[in-house]
């Protein structure tokens, strides 16, 4: 996890501090569509899967 801590610091490092704003805003944003999607699909197949 170090390396990939590291690596992802070198990427974002050099940007200045509004794109680093930007990109974090993005992160989050992605992070709770990713959950919210998620959801909507387990709460699809909870309810309208088949007994078996």
């Amino acid at each position: 996890m170090g390396l990939i801590s590291r690596a992802i610091d070198k990427i974002v490092d050099p940007l200045p501090t509004w794109a680093k704003g930007i990109l974090g805003l993005l992160v989050v944003i992605g992070f709770i569509c990713g959950i919210i999607h998620e959801g909507f699909w387990f709460l699809l197949r909870v309810l309208f899967a088949p007994d078996f």
